[in-house]
C-alpha cells in the first residue's frame, strides 16, 4: 500500500467546523487500521474549514462519505511568492503529472490580497509557462485549481470534488431559498446528537424537503462523479480508495423511523415529493398544511417526534416570527426541536429547555441553530 500523504482541506459554512470535524473523525476511525493510522486525525481549525493530512486514497475516499462539508481541496503547494519569477520556480516543483496527462486542460479560481501578484493574467501566464511542457492548456471547465495569495503567501490547491460537495447527484430540485444539503446534514447531526432509538422526524415548513432527504439518506455513499477520478493520481490509488469507501460506509445513518413534511405551499410539496422519490425510499409522508392555521392536534405517532425546520425569512413568513415556537409546540409537542433562524429573531418561550445555540453564517446571513429538548 502506498502512503502518498497529502494535505486536505474541508470547507464548510462558518459555524459547522466542529460538526464537520466530528464527522471526519467518525469516518476516519473506520479506515484507520487499514492505513495504519492513529484512530483520530490531527486537524487544524480555520474559519470555514478544517485541515488535515491523510494518504491520498483516504482523502479522495472521504469525498464519497462525508456530507457536511461544501468542498474538499488537496493542497499542492504553499510558498512565498513576492514576484512572478519566484512563483514560476515553485510551480515547477509541483508534481503535475499526478494531476494532468498530455493534452489535459485546467481551470483556476484566483484570489489575491495585499500582494504584488494580483491579476489573473499574471497567474495564467505563469501556469502556461510551466504546464506547456505537458501540453496542458487553460480552458473553462477543466481540472480546477484554487490559487490564494495573501501578503505574498501563496497556497495552491486541487478541487477534489469538482462540483460542490453539497450537490448530491440525484438532480434534486429546489424551492425558494432552499437550504444546502450539506448544511441540512450538519444541523441534523447536531439535532440527533445523543439520540439512539429510532424516532419520527417532522419538518413543518419542509420546502423542497432537504432536511427530510438528508435524514433518510443518513450515511449513504455519495454516488456521483468527482474530479479526483479524472486525474492520474486518483486512478493510481483506486484499489485502496475503494477499500476505504467500503470501510467508511455507514448503512445505518440517522435513527429514523419515518419522516413527515408539511408546507403551506402546494408547489413546494410537489417539489419535495419529486426529490424524495429520487432517493429510493418510501419511508415518508408529505402534506399541504400551514402550521399557523392547522387544526389537527393529534400526534402522528405514539412517541414524541423530533422536529426540525428552516422557516422562510422576512416577508415570506406569515405572522410574527416570535409565535413560531409556540405553533410548533402546540402542533407536534416534540421531544427535541431544531430551528434555524436569523440571529436577530426574537421568540416566545415554550415548555422546553434550550440546549444548543449555534451561531452560523448561512448564505452570508448571520443565523443561529437552536436546539430545544424536554
Amino acid at each position: 500500500m502506498s502512503d502518498n500523504r497529502r494535505i486536505f482541506y474541508l470547507t464548510t459554512i462558518p459555524g459547522l467546523e466542529s460538526v464537520s470535524h466530528l464527522e471526519l473523525c467518525e469516518k476516519w476511525g473506520r479506515a484507520a487500521d487499514f492505513f495504519n493510522l492513529p484512530l483520530y486525525p490531527e486537524v487544524f481549525f480555520h474559519r470555514g474549514g478544517i485541515e488535515f493530512e491523510a494518504p491520498a486514497a483516504l482523502g479522495f475516499a472521504l469525498n464519497s462519505v462525508l456530507r457536511t462539508n461544501t468542498r474538499m481541496l488537496m493542497r499542492l503547494a504553499s510558498f512565498d511568492a513576492p514576484n512572478e519569477n519566484t512563483f514560476v520556480r515553485h510551480l515547477k516543483e509541483i508534481p503535475w503529472r499526478d494531476f494532468f496527462k498530455k493534452n489535459d486542460v485546467y481551470d483556476y479560481k484566483f484570489t489575491s490580497k495585499n500582494s504584488k501578484l494580483s491579476r489573473s493574467s499574471q497567474i495564467e501566464f505563469c501556469f502556461d509557462k510551466v504546464l506547456k511542457k505537458l501540453n496542458v492548456k487553460h480552458k473553462k471547465g477543466g481540472t480546477t485549481l484554487y490559487i490564494r495569495i495573501v501578503k505574498d503567501k501563496c497556497n495552491i490547491s486541487f478541487d477534489c470534488a469538482g462540483e460542490a460537495a453539497f450537490k448530491r447527484g440525484q438532480g434534486q430540485l429546489g424551492a425558494v431559498a432552499s437550504l444546502r444539503a450539506s448544511t441540512a446534514h450538519g444541523l441534523l447531526r447536531v439535532l440527533f446528537q445523543g439520540v439512539a432509538a429510532p424516532v419520527d422526524l417532522i419538518d413543518p415548513m419542509c420546502g423542497s424537503g432537504t432536511f427530510l432527504a438528508e435524514a433518510l439518506q443518513g450515511g449513504a455513499v455519495l454516488d456521483r462523479p468527482f474530479a479526483y477520478q479524472q486525474i492520474p493520481l486518483g486512478r493510481d490509488v483506486q484499489v485502496d480508495l475503494q477499500k476505504a469507501i467500503a470501510l467508511m460506509t455507514d448503512s445505518h445513518g440517522f435513527p429514523i423511523r419515518r419522516v413527515y413534511g408539511f408546507d403551506k405551499d402546494e408547489k413546494a410539496i410537489n417539489i419535495a415529493e419529486k426529490n424524495l422519490k429520487k432517493i429510493g425510499s418510501d419511508n415518508w409522508d408529505l402534506q399541504v398544511q400551514d402550521i399557523f392555521t392547522a387544526k389537527e392536534k393529534e400526534p402522528l405517532a405514539e412517541e414524541a417526534p423530533l422536529v426540525v425546520l428552516n422557516p422562510p425569512w422576512g416577508k415570506r413568513l406569515p405572522g410574527a416570527s416570535r409565535d413560531l415556537l409556540k405553533a410548533v409546540w402546540e402542533q407536534h409537542q416534540p421531544q427535541r426541536l431544531g430551528l434555524l433562524i436569523p440571529a436577530h429573531w426574537k421568540l416566545d418561550s415554550i415548555p422546553m429547555q434550550k440546549v444548543r445555540d449555534l451561531p452560523l453564517l448561512t448564505s452570508g446571513v448571520e443565523t443561529r441553530f437552536l436546539v430545544f429538548a424536554r
